[in-house]
């Protein structure tokens, strides 16, 4: 798999379940529509749809497939409609390599890429803890999200891994205030779009 010549910039937020990724994901919707497009968590937009959720391993396989799949279409479709734009995506391809069995290795080959092509679409990942690891301020009411704390965390611990070898990684911890972890993603954010726009007036 090959990347367009004309890669746009594309910034990741990710973390383990609730980590707030979605919330602030609407939040930069919000504030700098003009300038970034926001992409929505796939696994959710297919789930939302009734995308099946199968428990078995073959079935798990192929939903991460999907999920791989659709994230860069998805990507390739915003590029076209918005080629100006910087792109913040929720998760990322890689994402995946933490819910497939048999870990990043397997993930990889299962969907035929490398771990240097997937880092290679990134500008910029920015890996937010999970509230799991706060005391009492874990919860999945109300949300798609199935994960017990404990697997919370386990995930949060395999994304590290995933994500350790990128060249531009940011990871923010859990904080009780939810807006000082949506400012920090701000302040990162804002860097990527001062950089580009020295790129472009240069």
């Amino acid at each position: 798999m090959t990347e367009q010549a004309n890669q746009p910039v594309r910034v990741v937020i990710s973390g383990g379940p609730r980590a707030g990724k979605t919330t602030i994901a609407r939040t930069i919707s919000r504030d700098y529509s003009e300038r970034i497009a926001v992409l929505p968590e796939t696994a959710t937009m297919l789930f939302q749809g009734g995308f099946p959720r199968p428990q078995e391993e073959n079935g798990q396989l192929a939903v991460q497939r999907a999920i791989f799949s659709v994230q860069r279409q998805v990507e390739q479709i915003t590029h076209l409609n918005a080629p100006e734009k910087i792109q913040l995506c929720d998760r990322s391809t890689l994402d995946g390599g933490s819910y497939w069995p048999g870990g990043l290795a397997a993930f990889l080959n299962g969907v035929g890429t490398t771990l240097e092509e997937e880092y290679a679409r990134y500008s910029r990942v920015i890996l937010l803890k999970s509230s799991a690891w706060l005391p009492g301020e874990y919860t999945t009411s109300g949300s798609l999200r199935t994960e017990s704390p404990q697997r919370a965390r386990e995930l949060d611990e395999e994304l590290e891994r995933i994500y350790e070898g990128h060249p531009d990684l940011i990871k923010i911890p859990a904080y009780a205030d939810f807006s000082v972890k949506v400012q920090m993603v701000v302040d990162h954010l804002e860097e990527v779009l001062d950089r580009q726009k020295f790129q472009v007036e240069t």
